[in-house]
């Protein structure tokens, strides 16, 4: 059995103490980063006195909150293994990319001007050349990105047919600060992992 840090953590009920031990502190630096902290609890005669034991565990470890104690294992009579899991639940992990594409035009919104003595309404014609339009080649911003989500089982179970029903269709309210009609949700997708892990993808471009 592994020794104990120098200074056991006081116990809360009476006699007893929380010992973190020399293998504890296992972390996971990640987009969801996770730790694990072990700890013996002695001198605690019944899970009532364990449970109580473990009110000593800090709320946080490196930031990362707590997510959930078990009581792993009864080492003797009055001693017990403990490990404390830290981890971030229902974080969004987003990713977008603007890459842009370019589209041919041949004519102008409108005319803001013209200059010279002799200029022909060519009707917002661009790039006349006497015989023909040549037209111009433009930007078109273009916003795609994926929201991803880690959630439970259950979470995950009763979306499907929410998600079912979005694939194709695009926002009737101002969603993300873009107006109405101007997003589109290509694509759901989840796998199984320890939890459910459920993406989103997303368009936007201007209208023109």
């Amino acid at each position: 059995m592994a020794g104990g840090f120098p200074n056991p953590i006081p116990g809360l009920a009476p006699g007893a103490a929380l010992i973190e031990l020399f293998d504890s502190r296992r972390e996971t630096m990640s987009e969801r980063p996770s730790a694990e902290l072990h700890y013996l609890a002695v001198n605690c005669g019944d899970e009532g006195v364990v449970r109580l034991q473990c009110g000593a565990i800090p709320s946080y470890y490196n930031n990362i909150p707590l997510q959930s104690i078990e009581i792993a294992e009864r080492v003797n009579d009055t001693t017990w293994k403990i490990i404390a899991r830290f981890g971030i639940q229902n974080q969004t992990v987003v990713q977008y990319d603007t890459s842009g594409g370019t589209q041919h035009i041949t004519q102008s919104i409108q005319t803001v001007s013209k200059y010279g003595d002799y200029c022909d309404d060519l009707a917002g014609a661009i790039g006349y050349d006497g015989e023909h339009v040549q037209g111009v080649d433009i930007v078109i911003p273009n916003l795609t990105w994926a929201e991803t989500y880690f959630l439970t089982d259950s979470q995950v179970a009763a979306a499907y047919p929410y998600y079912y029903m979005l694939t194709g269709k695009v926002n009737s309210y101002v969603f993300r600060g873009l107006d109405t009609g101007r997003c589109c949700s290509w694509a759901a997708r989840a796998r199984n992992a320890v939890q459910r892990v459920c993406g989103r993808s997303r368009s936007s471009s201007p209208s023109r």
